[in-house]
């Protein structure tokens, strides 16, 4: 069929490196799999103030997902005594995901 690419003339895309991501926890944080639909969520500094741990979601939830893992964010943060301010991006990333 005219227009058509032979599958054989397109070339395997490089593997994902270390040197590919931002920090060092992304990459260990991303599993063996190497495929690019392989997403994740980053909440930054979110986030316990005693855990370094960058905190990740699935990009592949939901809109109601999403709202939920923010609300619970919210709520352990707040439990936690953490300062209202820090709780903005929270709100924002809620506020987001609001039809």
């Amino acid at each position: 069929m005219p227009g058509l690419i032979e599958a054989t003339s397109i070339s395997v895309p490089s593997k994902y490196a270390k040197v590919d991501f931002r920090n060092d926890a992304y990459w260990s944080n991303r599993g063996k799999l190497d495929l690019p639909k392989e997403r994740f969520i980053l909440y930054p500094e979110v986030g316990r103030e005693t855990d370094p741990t960058p905190l990740l979601g699935w990009a592949g939830w939901n809109h109601a997902q999403q709202g939920l893992a923010l609300a619970t964010i919210y709520a352990l943060r707040e439990s936690e005594g953490v300062d209202r301010e820090r709780l903005v991006p929270v709100v924002a990333g809620i506020a987001e995901v609001l039809p």
